[in-house]
């Protein structure tokens, strides 16, 4: 069984063939896989299972109408195809990654075992702000210029301008 250890709740669109359209996603660490459960029925739909590059999933982040963003807490950054089940390796590094929030190209990442954010375009990552003690999820404000980052253990959050 699937330890639901958090869920996020958003609408599917259409495209991708689901005949239901509010869903949530639960992680857990054991299974290393994405699972999505219907909120209107009790059928259960498994993303990606058995996929080898998919180790721990923590955060996810949903890209278009097929895609999805995945940080795994292992370390890598991935990108999900929805529909072919394809699992595609971005980047690496991101060690108790857990949040993931996109401008444009550019990819941002909380590692919250590191207390870091980093900013991933083209391959290339950058560190952007570091010395939090657990940077948690991550949100962008403020049409996509601010960055909003709680830090868990040392009860703030920072805004930082990107």
């Amino acid at each position: 069984a699937v330890e639901t250890i958090w869920k996020l709740t958003f609408a599917i669109p259409a495209k991708i063939g689901f005949s239901f359209k509010m869903m949530s996603i639960s992680k857990s660490f054991m299974a290393s896989r994405v699972e999505v459960s219907s909120l209107l029925q009790v059928d259960n739909i498994i993303l990606f299972e058995g996929n080898n590059l998919v180790k721990a999933p923590n955060g996810i982040l949903v890209l278009d109408d097929s895609k999805l963003l995945i940080v795994d807490w292992a370390g890598d950054l991935l990108e999900g195809d929805l529909v072919s089940q394809d699992i595609k390796k971005l980047g690496k590094g991101f060690e108790g990654g857990d949040g993931l929030a996109i401008n444009n190209d550019t990819i941002y990442i909380s590692s919250w075992t590191k207390g870091t954010i980093y900013s991933f375009k083209n391959g290339v990552t950058k560190v952007i702000a570091d010395g939090f003690e657990a940077a948690a999820d991550i949100a962008l404000v403020r049409d996509n210029k601010v960055l909003a980052v709680p830090d868990m253990k040392a009860g703030t959050v920072t805004f930082i301008n990107i």
